[in-house]
């Protein structure tokens, strides 16, 4: 059973882990890199990668253990009395010379990669600290550290050991807050079925769209040059939405299952994710007619309506024969 999949920097490995291990996998060969890597006592549950894409780091019930992949050489990291009782939130520092995680009482850990006992803070230095249960997430360079402070966001600066922005920088929400994800700049999360996008370095609001659902428990954004393109949305009813960030319109229908968003290269407008059957799907968008079809209709099971086929190729006529239709395999759109 896969547990989850996670890329490296370069877009070109992934490592998938489960039952059996972790196995790194060649996309572009579409075959094992190599033999399963040592990993934690099963369930090793949690895989984060470093941003530089060179060191792996697992969380199971032994601890946690890095793997340098270029050295081929694995380090374990002490975590004493937080023997089993750390959260999912893990993270390296940008420059992968520290790796930080939270305690499920809300400690801030952290950690020298080149092992050895954790640094804990003092309390004033410690944003979680007695706190459980609060929604958390790093930032994909470990840098910030983003929580549900009940009902405000708040961002905490890891490395500064300090607020970046305090939660009565953020307006109150009006429902719980259901998801939260990060990227290099921008912060998105929920409030009941909306979806609100920060820039957090410059600390203002971007904009916000409007879902059908009051229940979201997961976001992932898709960028292209620096700037939102797509939201992804699942919520617990168990469907997945795609969102043109744009127009803030749906793009064709939900998708059956909450697809784990694994990785995506803007430059390529390339999107990996994992479906409900635990098979790794590429998804391009920004393509010819032709890819639309072959690699969009699959997900929308239907034809675009002339509204959607002038939003997404304005410079290309709606097909007029069925057999010319964008996804005649799929009924009318219409």
């Amino acid at each position: 059973m896969i547990s989850g999949m996670i890329f490296n920097k370069g877009g070109d490995s992934l490592a998938v882990y489960g039952n059996r291990g972790i196995v790194l996998w060649d996309i572009n060969n579409n075959k094992p890199v190599e033999e399963p890597l040592p990993s934690p006592i099963i369930p090793g549950t949690d895989l984060t990668v470093s941003p530089n894409g060179t060191s792996l780091a697992s969380y199971g019930a032994d601890g946690i253990v890095l793997r340098d992949l270029d050295a081929d050489k694995t380090i374990h990291l002490e975590i004493g009395e937080y023997a089993e009782q750390l959260t999912s939130n893990l993270s390296f520092y940008a420059n992968g010379t520290r790796f930080v995680a939270i305690g499920q009482d809300g400690t801030l850990l952290s950690w020298d990669v080149s092992g050895g006992e954790p640094e804990i803070l003092d309390d004033e230095k410690q944003p979680l600290k007695g706190k459980s249960n609060i929604h958390s997430i790093f930032s994909p360079d470990g840098r910030y550290l983003a929580y549900d402070n009940y009902g405000r966001i708040a961002i905490w600066d890891v490395q500064e050991n300090q607020h970046h922005m305090k939660a009565g920088d953020f307006p109150e929400t009006e429902n719980s807050i259901g998801a939260i994800t990060f990227n290099s700049t921008l912060l998105a999360y929920t409030d009941g079925p909306k979806i609100l996008l920060w820039d957090f370095l410059k600390k203002e609001k971007v904009g916000e769209l409007i879902t059908a659902s009051n229940n979201i428990i997961g976001l992932s954004l898709i960028m292209r040059d620096a700037a939102p393109e797509y939201i992804v949305s699942a919520d617990d009813a168990g469907s997945t939405q795609i969102w043109d960030w744009a127009t803030r319109t749906k793009l064709g229908n939900p998708m059956p299952g909450n697809l784990h968003i694994v990785g995506f290269n803007s430059d390529d407008s390339i999107v990996y994710y994992i479906d409900p059957s635990d098979r790794l799907i590429r998804w391009q968008w920004g393509l010819t007619v032709e890819a639309w079809k072959k690699l969009l209709c699959p997900l929308v099971r239907r034809n675009f309506t002339q509204e959607e086929w002038k939003l997404y190729l304005p410079d290309k006529e709606y097909p007029s024969t069925k057999e010319s239709l964008t996804c005649p395999d799929y009924p009318s759109g219409e």
